[in-house]
């Protein structure tokens, strides 16, 4: 948030983010490509799950390895909203799942 931005996206299929500043400005760059296809059922519990692991950030927590544990739990992307304290995760046919930010 350092940068001023005010969310991100992140889009499993293209393997890019795009961080978006309060003035409509974004700015796309490429993420991880993940070497598999989404699943074609979401699994919210499963993406519950992967979230879990990287807020207590469990021994061998990785990024990437989070990235393809969503996959495989059918998450094609996530939004994030730091003013909205919040994590919106698609899955391949829009089902969703909120996740708010934890209490700090």
């Amino acid at each position: 948030m350092k940068a001023g931005f005010e969310s991100y996206a992140i889009d499993f299929r293209r393997a890019t983010a795009t961080y978006y500043l309060p003035d409509g400005e974004s700015i796309e760059l490429p993420t991880h490509h993940i070497h598999a296809a989404v699943a074609p059922i979401f699994d919210a519990a499963l993406v519950q799950a992967a979230i879990r692991e990287a807020q207590q950030l469990v021994p061998g927590y990785t990024y990437k390895g989070f990235c393809e544990k969503v996959v495989a739990a059918g998450c094609a992307g996530y939004i994030v909203s730091f003013s909205g304290r919040r994590a919106l995760y698609i899955g391949r046919t829009a089902e969703t799942h909120v996740e708010q930010f934890p209490n700090q």
